[in-house]
């Protein structure tokens, strides 16, 4: 009966850190639900969502992606459709100059519901009721799943999907599914969901089917059944997934640049700029060196328990995936520490396992009083650490366009020519300048004598527009990079700086007088 009582009590009190877990989730995330400015993605993210599925696009390669939701994912190395889907829900609502918030309201569910699914799989992922309210209410305010769950781009859904498919693989590996045939099916639909969230995911999915399949092939004959289970989910995510993913490389492979070439020079330059965001951005790097040094500190006795071994092995291989699929992006685009989403699974199970058996030896050395308290306090005061870095991810947006287009509406002149730098962030500033009536003042291209059209963020451009003798904006959210140095020379030595506008990256604007 005591017994029984005790462990009544940690139910209850889990129960309670569950709670607050969700509660924190939502409050954390508030401030991203007033004014806060869109940046490219998450304007990428509204107009596209508000494309109908399927157009001529689709259909035709020689039309430009423009007008279906299928049309522009498979050209571009960005999310798949179904993020456009979900994040999107209220994209119709969405506007700039205040409504911004509406693309970001699926996340937020997105993250609430992740949360939930944490503590009511516990008897899969810790068999710890307590354990699992511990890591809800840690992960509910970690400011990487806060930034995923408010950027609009799909991952906080990707993280979703792998807490559902993590959980089924834990059911397994660990006890034979009374259903088996749901279990495996479950895996097939999720995998195919997560490949149409964004084919990158595939990092994360091939794990699991190679680890199950060598759980299968060293268990007893009887499982001949389950293989034959194995094998079909495995055809159905072909089945399903294939085609799309021919044709989105063949597409993408079609567009000038959109496949480049491996290079070591590009890489090198993109490790050394992630290695400064993470440094802007530390937590990032807690998810990514964090798995590693949890799956390393765990002690041997943990993988004597049933599928323990197994699912180290899966965590050990997404990693190692994770680290592949950053060598490409680095190499051939950029790299962005957004990327490493999948950490998270090998974060969440790792850190989970370590609490539990801190608990374990606290309670032996100190007794259940102590043990209980502890697991009070010890998820409260890392909430206390993450809440602020939490609270400032949500209220802060990547490039506050807003307040900038603001500042400048104010001072602008009917025969001023505005230059936007070199990146897509022109989207965003028509965006918000078809609000304000100054659209036609922001050109992507000028004319010249010989009918040539030359892209405003160019260096022949700009000093074409400096010839022209009236008065020249020139804002960016990139100041130093992209463009080679004599662009910013160039710049620097016709412009001069009158705003700065602090985001987690700066927008810079200046001014050019003749």
């Amino acid at each position: 009966m005591r017994h029984g009582i005790r462990h009544g009590e940690w139910r209850v009190t889990g129960l309670i850190l569950f709670l607050f877990a969700i509660l924190a989730c939502v409050i954390v995330r508030l401030p991203a639900l007033g004014e806060r400015s869109w940046w490219i993605d998450e304007l990428i993210t509204a107009q596209v969502a508000a494309r109908p599925l399927v157009g001529k696009d689709f259909w035709d390669p020689a039309r430009k992606p423009a007008e279906s939701i299928l049309g522009f994912t498979i050209q571009d190395t960005g999310p798949g459709p179904l993020v456009y889907l979900l994040e999107g829900i209220f994209a119709s609502q969405a506007s700039p100059l205040g409504a911004e918030f509406w693309i970001r309201i699926p996340g937020m569910c997105a993250a609430v519901l992740t949360i939930a699914l944490i503590w009511f799989f516990w008897k899969y992922w810790w068999q710890s009721s307590r354990v699992a309210a511990m890591s809800a209410l840690i992960m509910s305010v970690f400011p990487p799943w806060v930034d995923f769950s408010l950027g609009a781009r799909g991952y906080m859904w990707t993280t979703l999907i792998l807490v559902l498919l993590h959980t089924t693989f834990l059911k397994c590996v660990r006890v034979r599914p009374r259903t088996e045939w749901f279990a495996y099916a479950s895996m097939a639909f999720l995998s195919t969901v997560a490949i149409y969230l964004t084919p990158l995911n595939i990092a994360w999915l091939w794990p699991y089917w190679v680890v199950l399949l060598f759980h299968l092939l060293r268990s007893a004959a009887d499982r001949r059944q389950t293989i034959r289970l194995y094998l079909l989910s495995i055809l159905c995510v072909i089945f399903f997934c294939l085609p799309y993913l021919l044709l989105w490389y063949r597409r993408l492979g079609a567009k000038s640049g959109a496949l480049q070439d491996f290079s070591w020079t590009r890489a090198v330059t993109s490790f050394r700029n992630f290695a400064y965001e993470l440094i802007k951005e530390p937590w990032y790097g807690i998810l990514i060196v964090g798995p590693f040094l949890l799956l390393v500190l765990l002690p041997r006795r943990i993988f004597n328990k049933p599928g323990n071994r197994l699912i180290r092995l899966t965590c050990w291989l997404m990693l190692s995936s994770g680290l592949l699929l950053a060598l490409y992006f680095a190499g051939r685009f950029f790299l962005a520490p957004r990327y490493f989403v999948g950490f998270s699974i090998p974060l969440l199970w790792a850190g989970g396992e370590f609490l539990n058996q801190v608990l374990l030896i606290l309670r032996r050395r100190f007794g259940r009083f102590v043990a209980q308290n502890l697991l009070v306090l010890t998820p409260a005061f890392l909430c206390v650490v993450e809440f602020l870095p939490a609270h400032r991810y949500a209220r802060t947006p990547v490039h506050d366009w807003l307040r900038a287009v603001r500042w400048l509406n104010e001072r602008i002149q009917p025969s001023d020519i505005v230059l936007c730098g070199p990146n897509a962030d022109i989207e965003v500033l028509w965006a918000y300048t078809k609000r304000l009536g100054w659209h036609g003042q922001v050109p992507r291209w000028l004319i010249v004598e010989d009918g040539r059209r030359i892209d405003t963020s160019t260096t022949e451009a700009i000093r074409r527009a400096l010839a022209s003798g009236r008065r020249l904006w020139y804002i960016t959210p990139f100041w130093g990079q992209i463009r080679p140095p004599d662009y910013w020379k160039l710049i620097k030595e016709n412009f001069r700086e009158v705003a700065r506008f602090p985001g987690r990256g700066d927008i810079v604007l200046l001014v050019h007088d003749p």
